[in-house]
C-alpha cells in the first residue's frame, strides 16, 4: 500500500517527497494557510500522520504487509515553528526495530511502537515533532 493514496491524503495532496533525504512532502498551496499565512496545524498534522504510516509501509517485511493493521493510539505534538512553503517528513521508530516488531507481532498477534515524525521547511527548519504510538495487529 502507498499512504499517498489513501483518500484523505490525495485530497491535500500529499506526495512521496521529491527529496531522498525525506519521506514525502506537502506542497505549498494557499489552501493549507491559516489566519497567519503559515501551514495550518490540521494541514502538518496530516502531513505527519501519514509520514508514520509510510515509515511503518515500509519498514514491515512484504510477507507481513499485507497481514498487519495498524491503527494510530496516541500523539504527543510539538509544533516548533511556523511554517511556510513546501513541507517534508521524516521518520524513524522509536525504541525498537522492525525485527523485534515482527517477532512480537508473530508470537503476541499484536505489538505497541512508536514513530517520530519531524517535519521542516524549505529552509530545513525543524517546524514540527511528534511521537505517534501505534496498536498493530496480525489479522
Amino acid at each position: 500500500m502507498d499512504i499517498t493514496k489513501v483518500p484523505f491524503n490525495q485530497l491535500l495532496g500529499i506526495s512521496i517527497a521529491n527529496d531522498k533525504d525525506y519521506l514525502l512532502q506537502l506542497d505549498a498551496k494557499k489552501e493549507y494557510t491559516n489566519h497567519l499565512e503559515t501551514v495550518h496545524a490540521a494541514a502538518l498534522f496530516a502531513l505527519a500522520e501519514g509520514s508514520g504510516a509510510q515509515l511503518l509501509l515500509k519498514a514491515f517485511p512484504e510477507e507481513l504487509i499485507e497481514n498487519v493493521i495498524p491503527v494510530l493510539r496516541k500523539v504527543d505534538v510539538s509544533y516548533k515553528k511556523p511554517a511556510q512553503g513546501i513541507i517534508k517528513s521524516k521518520a524513524t521508530l522509536k525504541d525498537n526495530t522492525i525485527e523485534n516488531i515482527s517477532l512480537e507481532l508473530q508470537t503476541k498477534k499484536r505489538v505497541l511502537l512508536t514513530t517520530i515524525v519531524e517535519l521542516f521547511d524549505e529552509q530545513k527548519v525543524k517546524v514540527f515533532v511528534a511521537n505517534f504510538e501505534w496498536f498493530v495487529v496480525l489479522k
